[in-house]
């Protein structure tokens, strides 16, 4: 269990219930604790809890008004409340509204070690079942993305929705770059897919691409799409980032934007193709190419110098 939040007014009783957490055979990396559900309600906006322990009757915020307020996020934590035999009709309330169990107060140690191996067993399964649907949403994607043409408005439209989950509701650009480059942004929020040309290709909201486009670094050989709003427009975007990519390389420029007008005026991408072809012999063709594409691969791996 990645983290659990204990929402209790009196401080003895949240310190107790701490303890026992702490005490169980369920390792819990992170327990975070509050005062009420104001405070609460503002960690979860920040932070993914997995579980959450609330008391009912706190100052400022009680625990069936925070319920309530959950509804309006996108993720929400397993929720139990801790009941006196006195609110036991608000415990109920409160199970309408998606509370998972209830602990009746004063509360004993083997409670709270049962619930937390059941509460764990089940956030295992629900970690695979999410794992296992991540990669089919980034399969698909990559497949919309690389065939266009194939695909069709409606699909795009059933991805939106997790599309947005990832990079938010605002622009965004595509940065295509190896895979070794790609390692420095794997903390970056937004959609990674591996393997795409060579490298890795990052789908990232237009802020954080722009964070990433001004930290230059001559290791680097990366493209980077225009800024785009519609889902989409995301084919169109990694075709800009994959021609960029291309230019950078050429150019030796550790980062290349794509603009039309100056891709169109700048022909040194199709100079070099056409040259590389005139000097390579008619017999000899398919052994050259095979040497290019195993020197291209040993360069974006960074194996070998690409200059």
């Amino acid at each position: 269990m990645n983290t659990l939040l204990v929402v209790e007014d009196e401080k003895l009783i949240r310190q107790g219930i701490v303890a026992m957490i702490r005490r169980s055979s369920v390792p819990v990396e992170e327990i975070l604790e509050c005062r009420n559900g104001e405070e609460a309600l503002e960690i979860l906006r920040k932070q993914r809890v997995d579980v959450m322990f609330t008391d009912i009757r706190m100052p400022k915020m009680d625990g069936l008004t925070l319920v309530n307020k959950m509804e309006e996020l996108s993720q929400k934590p397993v929720v139990i409340v801790l009941s006196g035999y006195d609110e036991f009709s608000y415990a109920v309330e409160m199970m309408k509204h998606g509370v998972r169990d209830y602990i009746l107060k004063p509360i004993k140690r083997e409670t709270i070690e049962q619930l937390l191996e059941n509460l764990e067993r089940e956030l295992s399964e629900t970690r695979e079942t999410e794992e296992e649907e991540e990669r089919c949403f980034l399969n698909q994607l990559r497949y919309l993305m690389m065939n266009a043409e194939m695909a069709e408005e409606k699909e795009w439209m059933d991805m939106e929705s997790r599309i947005r989950r990832h990079i938010g509701n605002d622009s965004f650009r595509i940065l295509l770059t190896s895979k070794a480059n790609g390692e420095r942004f794997s903390k970056c929020s937004g959609i990674l897919l591996e393997g795409v040309e060579g490298g890795v290709l990052y789908l990232l909201p237009e802020p954080e691409a722009e964070r990433i486009m001004k930290e230059k670094d001559e290791r680097f050989c990366l493209g980077v799409g225009k800024e785009h709003r519609s889902v989409m427009e995301i084919p169109e975007a990694y075709q800009e980032a994959l021609l960029a990519r291309e230019m950078a390389f050429i150019q030796k420029n550790p980062v290349e934007e794509y603009q039309k007008k100056c891709f169109e005026e700048k022909p040194e991408l199709a100079q070099f193709q056409e040259k590389f072809i005139l000097q390579v012999p008619t017999d000899r063709a398919d052994t050259v190419l095979r040497k290019m594409r195993n020197w291209y691969f040993e360069a974006a791996h960074q194996r070998v110098s690409p200059y």
